[in-house]
């Protein structure tokens, strides 16, 4: 006896773009503009029927440092999703990780317009400026230790 297909056609086509494929991407535009000096990747997880996904910003010459930027929140239809801006005020070790603000978007051009704002905002450049200086001075003082002890 064959099983009868009950499920229908199920076209993929018709579902909206996957948020973490577009996180991924700004994580790959991101090593490709700061030259390697500054990486990035994407944490996902799921909380209460929802999928997690956290943008994690990377310095692989600071011991790997790792700064969250962005988590978003989504049922599996994907909207209505929430989208935290969790980029601390200031970087000190008693912060922890914060929640300094959120907000909902109802599709893809609201998420990605949210994520620009994010991405793109001077709180955030100003402490990726800092990692990258940081960064340069480590990796000449690595490449002058490889110099020297060869």
């Amino acid at each position: 006896m064959t099983t009868q297909n009950l499920w229908g056609r199920i076209d993929v086509g018709t579902a909206p773009p996957s948020p973490v494929v577009i996180l991924q991407k700004q994580a790959s535009k991101l090593e490709e503009i700061t030259g390697g000096l500054l990486s990035a990747s994407v944490q996902r997880s799921q909380s209460r029927g929802d999928l997690v996904a956290t943008l994690e910003v990377i310095a692989p010459y600071l011991y790997n440092y790792r700064l969250g930027v962005v988590e978003i929140r989504y049922p599996p239809g994907v909207y209505p999703m929430e989208v935290f801006d969790v980029v601390p005020e200031r970087s000190h070790p008693d912060t922890g990780r914060v929640f300094i603000g959120s907000t909902t978007c109802e599709n893809e051009e609201q998420f990605i317009q949210k994520l620009g704002d994010i991405l793109g905002g001077p709180k955030l450049h100003k402490i990726l400026a800092s990692l990258m200086s940081h960064s340069q001075a480590e990796r000449s003082g690595a490449q002058t230790s490889t110099v020297t002890s060869a």
